[in-house]
């Protein structure tokens, strides 16, 4: 077991996947810590983007189920200057909480019923996670950055399949080869939990999965997609339960596969 820093920066990628603030507005941060006992159930929901336009027609008004990503953090990972973005939810049994009457930032927490689990060890439970959170949001390694962590990590094994040919692989072919599951382990820094060094923690709304568009172009086409994310559900609250008793408990993990399926109304050809 190797102390893995938890992964922070995703921010940078939630910002290139939704809509840009104003320059005047300040952007709300989130200072969130998703346990993965608050994993409801494995199916993804995929987040809709106005569509892209085609070169030589007009802008659609409609929802598409990605979005393109163009930043200098995609550029420096996947060396390509655009990459499609897929942005997908997974269902968490969370509540939100506005932080500040001063400003927007908010944060997820698990819900009552995560903690009632518990049975008459919810309160104590409850109160040990808000520890190790304030200890997160204290901490001088934190400058004022979203937070967006969770104990549900991904260590490889990503399925991705399209109905049509999509980026020179051909239909029904696993397209993991030219497509990743985004996690960032050099932006910043919070070192935190002892897990393998090759798990990589999901941010704690959901995974975003890249596929670099290289020297592709959109095209209109109706195209079917299939995604498996196999994922270790890091039982933090548990371990937080075990502690009270055994000073040297470990967290456990129980395995599972995150799936989505969505039809898309451009290719990459």
């Amino acid at each position: 077991m190797k102390r893995l820093a938890f992964l922070l920066g995703i921010a940078l990628v939630i910002s290139a996947c939704g809509k840009i603030m104003g320059a005047s507005a300040p952007e709300a941060k989130e200072i969130s810590f998703i346990p993965g006992e608050c994993l409801r159930g494995t199916i993804l929901t995929p987040n809709t983007f106005d569509a892209p336009s085609i070169i030589g027609e007009p802008l659609s008004l409609d929802k598409e189920p990605f979005t393109i990503a163009d930043n200098a953090l995609i550029r420096s990972i996947s060396l390509c200057p655009k990459s499609l973005c897929f942005s997908l939810e997974m269902d968490l049994d969370r509540e939100r909480e506005f932080m500040s009457f001063k400003a927007a930032d908010y944060r997820f927490y698990p819900s009552y019923d995560v903690y009632e689990a518990f049975g008459s060890s919810s309160n104590t439970v409850e109160k040990e996670y808000e520890v190790f959170y304030d200890n997160i949001t204290k901490s001088s390694d934190w400058v004022g950055q979203s937070i967006r962590l969770s104990s549900i990590y991904y260590c490889g094994g990503l399925v991705i399949t399209a109905s049509e040919d999509f980026a020179g692989i051909p239909a029904g072919e696993n397209l993991a080869s030219i497509a990743y599951v985004y996690t960032e382990d050099s932006y910043y820094h919070l070192p935190i939990l002892e897990v393998p060094d090759n798990y990589m923690p999901l941010s704690s709304g959901g995974a975003y999965v890249y596929i670099p568009m290289g020297e592709y172009n959109l095209v209109k086409d109706v195209v079917k997609f299939h995604i498996e994310i196999p994922v270790k559900v890091g039982l933090f609250l548990n371990y937080l339960n075990d502690k009270r008793t055994d000073p040297n408990a470990t967290m456990q993990f129980r395995d599972e596969v995150l799936t989505c399926e969505f039809t898309m109304g451009r290719g990459l050809r």
